[in-house]
């Protein structure tokens, strides 16, 4: 049975919540200024007329939308970078089959994105590799490969990632 400590949970949520903090930051700044606008629209208003009250209404309506909308993103990208961790931790090195992959060149960031998605334990798994757009010499071989060297937690497959490394090593030594 697979078990992680509490402690351990706490860790793995702090280390996703540090590459989170300024956008969460900027999301509390949000709310307190919805906050304030409602506030002020219920209890502050002395002397506006209805059609400014609409406005501030509209304005403080837009603001928490926004509000909700990047706190659900951000509470979805922890998640990720939390399930990360625990693959870092705990995940395995094993091969698993490749069953479709796609890419997409990024110049403005110098990488080439493959979506590979895998065969493991009956499970078909997607990740995301990024292969320098210096070493594009090597897309060929990538597309030739049959496996894939991936980090799988064994209890949890659903957690997994390509292991970047190992998977640059292969096709660097690949022949």
């Amino acid at each position: 049975m697979f078990h992680i400590t509490a402690g351990t949970k706490i860790g793995f949520f702090i280390a996703a919540l540090k590459r989170h903090l300024a956008l969460l930051v900027f999301n509390f700044m949000l709310l307190l200024v919805s906050c304030g606008g409602i506030y002020f629209l219920f209890y502050a208003n002395d002397g506006l007329n209805l059609f400014e009250i609409i406005v501030i209404a509209f304005f403080i309506a837009i603001l928490t939308l926004i509000s909700i909308v990047f706190l659900y993103m951000n509470i979805s990208s922890i998640r990720y970078y939390y399930e990360k961790e625990i693959v870092k931790k705990y995940g395995r090195y094993r091969d698993a089959d490749i069953a479709e992959m796609t890419r997409e060149t990024d110049t403005k960031d110098g990488v080439i994105r493959c979506t590979i998605s895998v065969n493991y334990a009956g499970e078909r798994l997607t990740d995301l590799f990024e292969l320098p757009l210096d070493e594009s010499h090597l897309l060929p071989k990538l597309l030739a490969m049959q496996k894939v060297p991936i980090r799988v937690v064994d209890a949890m497959p659903s957690l997994f990632s390509i292991a970047e490394r190992k998977l640059l090593k292969e096709l660097r030594t690949k022949v």
